[in-house]
């Protein structure tokens, strides 16, 4: 089991030298003294006669400014983030509604199909009727005019033995 062991390191803040715990983070205080130093320096360029108490309170003073400003653009972008997520949460709902819309126009246009499927199938069967009617048709049509011309010849038979049988008669 591990214990945070801090070591002591010697830091120089606007030339004062400092003895700061930490636990293996130089980088992070080497960070936070440049940053220090860097804004202290800022201060003492616009106030060249500043007293070294004012210059570190306002200093710390700027400092904890941007630490609040740092805090309070974090907290923008979580409620952003949230925003966002909501949005997004928003979003995927409205897909999933119309995923489940076009699963359901899938499935009508596989029915639709079905349905056309089966008329054509119908309209086939149909048509084959049709065509076996028309044959149909035109066998009596050619029936009936063969019949019409034995009908015809029929009579005219008909009326040479009327007329065979007027010229026996009148002879």
């Amino acid at each position: 089991m591990s214990q945070n062991i801090k070591k002591s390191i010697e830091v120089n803040i606007a030339g004062t030298i400092l003895q700061v715990k930490n636990d293996d983070n130089e980088a992070e205080i080497e960070k936070a003294v440049t940053l220090a130093n860097n804004e202290l320096e800022k201060i003492r360029q616009n106030n060249p006669n500043i007293n070294r108490i004012y210059l570190m309170v306002m200093g710390c003073m700027n400092l904890a400014d941007m630490y609040l400003q740092s805090e309070n653009d974090n907290q923008s972008l979580k409620e952003e983030i949230q925003d966002l997520s909501d949005n997004n949460h928003s979003h995927e709902i409205v897909v999933e509604k119309k995923d489940a819309e076009i699963e359901a126009l899938k499935n009508k246009i596989d029915n639709l199909f079905d349905t056309q499927n089966k008329l054509k199938k119908q309209l086939n069967e149909k048509n084959d009727l049709l065509n076996q009617y028309r044959d149909h048709i035109k066998q009596i049509k050619e029936e009936n005019e063969a019949n019409r011309k034995n009908i015809l010849d029929l009579q005219n038979k008909l009326f040479e033995s009327q007329i065979e049988l007027n010229k026996t008669q009148n002879s």
